[in-house]
């Protein structure tokens, strides 16, 4: 690529982060444009469901590079700046205010969004909520300074953190979980043992086997029902059921499923090279629902 090249990448997560770092680090000398759905600078999102849920973040340790990195490396951020379309044919981008962008080259790291139930609400007042995002654990750090009550549906590292949090709080938790027990696919039937007895000695009420049929939002609580009729009222419901990809770009500017690139914590590492000439995708899941193998470097697909 030369001095003269436009790079834009849409997404600021890590990925995109990293993206940018290895660019410059591999010595590319043009213009590198990020952008970004929200309006903070990349950030680390595990802390969402930790401390954060407790107390306000300091933005400082949550950053992926540390502030002034971009100015200093001539990374452009166009943050709160949401990418609507993808034109690769004329390589020019659209955000959702009608303004138009060049590029060069593109990078998408537009990473995953929080899979939500059918047909709960997503304004602010809602007490139905999900954790992917600061403006989400924010929200939820203002439940939770004064429910009572809490369901969380989703036993994996969200559900089992935000339990732990709002049982710390002094909240009476219940989390739902479809399958036989907390981490049963991923870390076996002991150690699934040991954490639902760890949980129940914690004071968090653990229901496993269950099925949602629907999450239905009142006034002033939620009640959750299972597909065999059993229902949990509560003054608020976290939903913890994994992810989706946000490939609504890749897909709209025709780019297959197949491609990606892996982040790492030194940079990003690429796989497959894009159907598209002009575009390569990165994020820290694969995309359509692939996720790694622990330990393995295989794919599957996500079911839940």
């Amino acid at each position: 690529m030369s001095a003269a090249e436009v790079v834009v990448i849409v997404g600021a997560g890590l990925a995109g982060a990293r993206a940018a770092e290895t660019l410059r680090g591999n010595g590319f000398a043009g213009s590198i444009v990020m952008f970004g759905d929200e309006p903070t600078a990349p950030y680390h999102r595990p802390p969402l469901s930790k401390s954060l849920l407790v107390d306000e973040p300091e933005m400082s340790t949550l950053l992926v590079h540390p502030e002034g990195w971009y100015h200093d490396h001539d990374v452009e951020l166009r943050l709160g700046r949401k990418i609507a379309r993808v034109d690769v044919s004329s390589r020019r981008l659209q955000d959702v205010l009608g303004h138009s962008h060049r590029f060069d080259k593109l990078i998408l790291t537009t990473g995953a969004a929080a899979r939500t139930f059918e047909g709960s609400r997503s304004d602010a007042q809602s007490r139905v909520l999900v954790l992917r995002t600061l403006s989400d654990a924010a929200r939820l750090r203002t439940q939770l300074a004064t429910a009572q009550s809490v369901v969380v549906v989703g036993g994996g590292f969200i559900g089992a953190e935000v339990a732990s949090g709002a049982v710390g709080l002094g909240h009476s938790v219940t989390i739902l979980e479809t399958a036989e027990g907390p981490f049963l696919r991923s870390l076996g039937g002991a150690a699934s043992k040991i954490l639902s007895s760890f949980y129940r000695s914690e004071g968090i009420v653990l229901v496993t086997s269950v099925n949602i049929a629907s999450v239905c939002e009142s006034e002033d609580s939620v009640t959750v029902t299972a597909t065999d009729g059993r229902r949990w009222d509560a003054d608020l419901v976290v939903m913890g059921i994994g992810a989706v990809p946000a490939d609504e770009l890749a897909a709209d500017s025709g780019s297959r499923p197949e491609t990606e690139c892996r982040s790492t914590r030194t940079g990003v590492r690429p796989s497959r090279s894009s159907s598209l000439p002009a575009m390569s995708r990165t994020g820290s899941n694969p995309p359509w629902g692939a996720t790694s193998a622990p330990n393995t470097g295989r794919t599957r697909r996500t079911t839940r």
